[in-house]
């Protein structure tokens, strides 16, 4: 949480700087995703606030991601690789297979 969160152009100036480069993407959904999704809705009796975070999860998992977020909901899913983050103020993150082996 921010005291003095970014305006909306801010955030999204932020977010197309992170996308223009080489090491960033928005992983696609796939045949999987729905299929994943409704397993962990299920699995987890996910509901209401849960359940976009339980789709950020299904993305994850399908494409083999790491998920590292202080959202508690991701927390209660252990399927894939989602972890608390080591500072609070973190946010969500999700991290490429392959930069995961570089570091």
């Amino acid at each position: 949480m921010t005291t003095h969160p970014l305006s909306g152009s801010e955030a999204w100036s932020f977010v197309a700087d992170l996308l223009d480069l080489p090491i960033c993407w928005i992983p696609p959904t796939g045949e999987g995703t729905a299929r994943i999704l409704g397993s962990l809705i299920e699995r987890y009796g996910l509901t209401g606030n849960a359940i976009p975070d339980a789709q950020l999860a299904a993305l994850a998992i399908e494409h083999g991601l790491s998920v590292i977020s202080a959202d508690t909901d991701f927390a209660r899913i252990s399927e894939g690789d989602m972890a608390q983050p080591p500072s609070p103020a973190a946010s969500v993150i999700a991290v490429h297979p392959a930069v995961q082996e570089e570091n």
